[in-house]
Order: C-alpha cells, then structure tokens, then sequence
C-alpha cells in the first residue's frame, strides 16, 4: 500500500496503483501463491524531485543547527547581562529552530516526518509552533523587562516585527484548526513564511552587532 503525499491517511491499494490514481507508480512483479505479492517501484520523474526535495531540506537543517548552535555559545558566554543572555538562547530556539522545523514536519520528505502519517505530522506541526511560541514569548519578556526602553535599531524593530507576525500566524493556524477554510489555511501559511523572514533579519541584524563580532575575535578565533 502506498501513501499520497497530500493526503496520507487515505491509502492506495493495488487498483488505485494499476488505474494512474493519486500515485505514479508502476507494478514490477506479481507472485502467485498462498499469498500474492505484487512489487512495484516509483518512476523516475517522481523519484528524483523527492531526492533533491530531501537533499534540500537537509542541508537546510544543517544551516540551522550552525546558526542556532552559535548563538547559543555566544548566550552561554555570558558576555551580556543574564536576561539578555536568555533572550539570545530562548529566541534562538524559538524563532530558527522549533518553528522552521514546525514547517518542516509537514513536508514528507523531512527526516523526521517522512514516517508520520498526514494527522500525525499536523500533530507534530502543532506541537513545535506553539512550544516555539512559548519560547519566543518568554525570550522576548525577558529582554522588555530588564530595559527602561527598546532601542529603536533594526534588529529590535524586526524582533517586534516578527513576534506580532507570530501571534498573527498562530491566530490563524488555530482559526483554520477550528474552521476549515482555504482562505485561513493560505494566509496561516503566509503570515507563517513572512514571519520566519523577518526573524531570520533579526538575527542577521544581531550577528553585525558590535558585541557579537567582538566575541567571534576573542571566544571563538584563538590566537596560536
């Protein structure tokens, strides 16, 4: 049996294979016996979409995990005061790490959906986006209460930028849950990239800050 890749609960059996249903594959062999197996191998025009989608999405990953790897040395560091400091980490993890790899999980060929039937991954999509949330939050409290003011610089300015885009995008993913409606699920989606963008800016416009460069000279470049 064979799993489509938008609806994955609802199973192909052998006719819908045979008859160029919502799969396109091919039947192999057929074994007659006690049993009969039929063996059937994708085309190739499905094949390779899938391996560079897959190739993609790892090397993707592999990006992430530098970023948020690096940064959270940096919080661990402790070069700056200790709300900062759990600013940098929990944002980090919020923000480059548990939502984009919320969005990941919806994609089969990411590593750690590619077993998870459709309502599983949702599930899981689910799971990641509101604990990202909760960091995101909390990560963002932490640095708004140990100042008098927010420094109106870039990165603060997308920082807000992309906490605001997140309540939006959280709003209507649990909308669209509750209320299926193609209009909520594209603008879930939407306001759900854009929101990732502009934090991905935020971070980019942290790593130029003086303190961070600073930092890569002396706690991560030793001199011989």
């Amino acid at each position: 049996m064979s799993y489509d890749d938008d609806s994955d609960d609802n199973p192909c059996d052998l006719e819908c294979v045979r008859g160029g249903g919502r799969v396109q594959e091919r039947v192999l062999h057929e074994y007659e016996g006690p049993v009969k197996i039929t063996l059937v191998d994708l085309l190739d025009v499905g094949f390779w979409p899938r391996v560079w989608g897959a190739a993609l999405i790892t090397l993707a990953s592999l990006y992430i995990a530098g970023i948020v790897a690096t940064m959270v040395f940096f919080s661990l560091s402790f070069t700056a005061p200790t709300a900062v400091n759990l600013h940098i980490a929990m944002c980090m993890a919020g923000f480059q790490l548990l939502l984009p790899n919320g969005i990941l999980m919806l994609n089969p060929l990411f590593g750690g959906a590619s077993q998870l039937l459709g309502h599983d991954r949702l599930g899981q999509h689910i799971f990641l986006q509101l604990f990202g949330f909760g960091f995101i939050f909390i990560g963002s409290m932490h640095v708004c209460t140990s100042v008098d003011s927010l420094p109106g610089n870039p990165h603060t300015i997308t920082g807000i930028m992309a906490l605001l885009g997140t309540c939006v995008a959280v709003t209507l993913g649990a909308l669209h849950h509750y209320k299926d409606m193609s209009k909520l699920k594209m603008a879930h989606k939407v306001a759900g990239m854009v929101t990732y963008i502009v934090s991905s800016l935020c971070t980019c416009f942290a790593i130029m800050k003086p303190s961070f460069k600073s930092w890569c000279k002396t706690g991560l470049i030793k001199e011989p």
